[in-house]
């Protein structure tokens, strides 16, 4: 049997606002969402109005990476981890020399 890849990803289309989710599928096993923002203040306001314990930013783009679920010890979530999560999404999903102004922003949809 094949090794599950380290990060999925995975799109919910029946959402109307939607954002890419990314399952991290070794341990810890945890869901994140990539969320594009207009500018760094609009970071800034989601940051402090969310207060998101797990974020990475990505690159220097108008962007973020949120966990959202946690399925094991949120204590094996490290910084490092983080990192390369952002860092697999920007190689992946963005692809080095693609203008961020070409990024679709997505509005943060709120918890129900």
């Amino acid at each position: 049997m094949k090794k599950l890849p380290r990060f999925l990803i995975t799109q919910n289309e029946a959402a109307k606002v939607s954002s890419p989710f990314i399952v991290h599928t070794q341990r810890p096993a945890f869901v994140a969402r990539a969320l594009s923002f207009p500018d760094e203040a609009a970071i800034e306001a989601y940051l402090n109005e969310h207060q998101p314990t797990y974020v990475t930013l990505v690159r220097d783009l108008p962007m973020l990476i949120e966990v959202v679920q946690i399925f094991q010890n949120p204590a094996d979530i490290t910084p490092g981890l983080l990192s390369r999560l952002g860092d697999w999404y920007y190689y992946t999903q963005i692809k080095p020399g693609d203008e961020p102004t070409t990024l679709q922003p997505i509005e943060p949809s709120r918890p129900s």
